[in-house]
């Protein structure tokens, strides 16, 4: 069975193309929501040790969070242009 949707015998290509999207999220989302999980269990770690917490570091964490979100939308967006052909 190919991977590809027609049959024509172009996996090597479907291969690559996943490959490629693959190392686009690992190299853009996944780096983000690495550093995200890594703010916020600093955050926990404090607060457990019952240290203070600055509101930066809380705002840190979410400011994190919105720019994975915004690198997943333009990977989205860019994935959607070329399916399209643009």
């Amino acid at each position: 069975m190919s991977d590809s949707p027609s049959g024509d015998g172009s996996d090597a290509q479907v291969r690559a193309e996943r490959q490629r999207l693959a190392q686009g999220l690992h190299d853009t989302v996944c780096q983000t929501l690495s550093g995200a999980y890594l703010r916020a269990a600093l955050v926990v770690r404090k607060q457990k040790a019952g240290q203070k917490l600055e509101l930066e570091e809380i705002e840190g964490v979410r400011d994190t969070l919105q720019q994975a979100v915004g690198e997943l939308h333009q990977l989205v967006t860019s994935l959607r242009l070329e399916g399209d052909g643009r």
